[in-house]
């Protein structure tokens, strides 16, 4: 069990990392906390939730991250339990956010006194707080991938794109599953009065919600974006693979009245026109070229060209 407890001013923060049966068992003996919510702490649950108590909230947060070796959006998971007088963190794995606050106030006093000397819901606040602003750099990650597919698209590699396009948007969507739950999930928060939360707890949630609006109205845009890009390179593609075909369609056109001809002065048979002439071949070869520098003209009159 990897369990880390910081107490200041009648506050107590306990973080455990890699939860397991006997963590849970620990958790329910000294808090009394409900047996489901110690289950799901276990298990995996797919969306964010808040369960709500007379003397304590359990909630689950996702928090959006990137995978750089599957190149996808992921989440990291934190369940909370909050009350009167503690504050209780759980997440399976290593979470750099969680941890470095715990390091950073074992070994800085003032940092207790920053953060501990109010309410839980204020300690709340100020944890995760920053985690959803590093959010925005994730955001702003695709705003840039998707200007530089702009670029691509534009300079003749619209082939190219179509999969980082793909990409894009699934990361888009990705992105837009984890944090739609937890705007109804903040907005909560905002609108919850609850003692151990604090009497200003309604302003620092709101801050949080806040900056999920501003990233909800990111990926709205950023999605328009991709549709855009998507709907611009196929057409883009739509119009060389036109390009292609007119130029195939006239070659073949053009090749077609010099098979004939080559087919009939092929077959063995009397009586062509100048077939016994020395200079047969010539004439013959003058025809070709004629017709083909007449079909070059004709498509080029018409536009086709």
């Amino acid at each position: 069990m990897s369990r880390t407890t910081i107490e200041y001013n009648g506050l107590e923060w306990t973080n455990i990392t890699q939860p397991f049966e006997k963590d849970t068992k620990y958790l329910k003996s000294k808090y009394g906390f409900h047996s489901f919510d110690l289950r799901d702490c276990l298990s995996v649950t797919e969306s964010p939730k808040l369960d709500i108590y007379d003397d304590y909230l359990f909630i689950v947060f996702h928090f959006p991250d990137y995978d750089p070796k599957e190149q996808r959006m992921i989440y990291r998971r934190l369940n909370v339990f909050i009350g009167d007088g503690f504050l209780v963190t759980l997440h399976k794995g290593e979470f750099d956010a969680v941890e470095g606050m715990i390091n950073y106030m074992k070994k800085n006093s003032e940092a207790k006194d920053q953060f501990m000397n109010r309410s839980p819901g204020f300690l709340l606040y100020n944890l995760i707080n920053p985690i959803f602003k590093k959010a925005f750099s994730l955001v702003d990650k695709i705003g840039e991938n998707l200007r530089e597919i702009e670029e691509d698209i534009y300079s003749d590699k619209t082939i190219d794109v179509v999969k980082e396009l793909a990409m894009e948007r699934r990361n888009i969507l990705n992105f837009r599953r984890i944090v739609e739950p937890q705007r109804f999930l903040i907005d909560t928060l905002v609108h919850l009065k609850r003692k151990f939360l604090g009497t200003e707890s309604d302003i620092y949630f709101d801050d949080i919600h806040d900056h999920i609006e501003r990233i909800w109205m990111l990926l709205e845009n950023y999605r328009e974006i991709v549709r855009g890009l998507s709907d611009t390179n196929e057409a883009l593609i739509s119009h060389k693979i036109n390009e292609v075909m007119k130029v195939l369609t006239v070659i073949s056109v053009s090749l077609l009245p010099l098979t004939l001809i080559a087919s009939i002065y092929g077959m063995n048979v009397a009586g062509l026109p100048f077939a016994g002439s020395p200079g047969a071949l010539w004439g013959i070869m003058g025809l070709m070229i004629s017709l083909i520098v007449g079909t070059v003209f004709y498509f080029q009159k018409r536009g086709l060209l």
